[in-house]
């Protein structure tokens, strides 16, 4: 695997010594304790597959296009229109900013965003009808992943989009509301499934 990527995490470490990565290119690194002790410990060895870039060039759309990137991005809620929330809990609470997914989203070949399906130990569903805010709009995710399966939502109609998303990627607990949702917008005519303040209460 080569790695092109704003910031540098821990699993890298694992995946080099696995011998599965051929290079990472980077901007900084973002390692715990124990993994940043590991890098200078091995520096001779680590340094041979990193390159470091200024984020001008690490988040480049020129270069991100150029290289056909497959962009994996992660989300805390995700609808069944394909949008994701990637910064703000509950819509209103700031988890993190955007930073480089939007650069990465827009430009990649192929954009994939990774979520778990639940919060709250299973209390609450990231599968929702509509995101309490949007970061990605649903021209920017091609793929929608959780634990329970994968939606490839390349070039299919926002109804079959819908579909795919409830039945690959939701809970099965919440599929049932999900689908009388997505049941009963067909019933009121309209190219989107929306129901506005219809949404069920996860």
């Amino acid at each position: 695997l080569i790695f092109y990527q704003a910031v540098a995490t821990d699993p890298l470490l694992d995946l080099i010594d696995a011998g599965r990565v051929k290079g990472v290119s980077c901007n900084s690194l973002r390692f715990s304790g124990a993994a940043l002790n590991r890098f200078f410990s091995r520096l001779d060895q680590y340094r041979n597959y990193f390159i470091f870039r200024p984020v001008t060039l690490s988040n480049s759309a020129e270069m991100l296009n150029r290289f056909g990137v497959i962009a994996i991005n992660s989300g805390l809620e995700a609808d069944i229109q394909g949008q994701v929330n990637s910064s703000h809990s509950r819509g209103t609470q700031v988890i993190g900013g955007i930073a480089g997914s939007y650069d990465f989203a827009r430009n990649s070949s192929i954009s994939i965003f990774a979520l778990p399906s639940t919060f709250q130990q299973g209390k609450g569903s990231s599968i929702v009808p509509r995101v309490s805010h949007v970061d990605h709009t649903e021209h920017e995710v091609d793929v929608l992943i959780t634990e329970h399966g994968v939606a490839d939502l390349r070039a299919v109609e926002p109804y079959e989009r819908a579909r795919r998303i409830i039945e690959s990627c939701a809970d099965p607990k919440f599929r049932e509301p999900l689908r009388a949702y997505l049941e009963k917008a067909k019933r009121n005519p309209g190219r989107m499934p929306i129901l506005l303040g219809e949404e069920p209460g996860f």
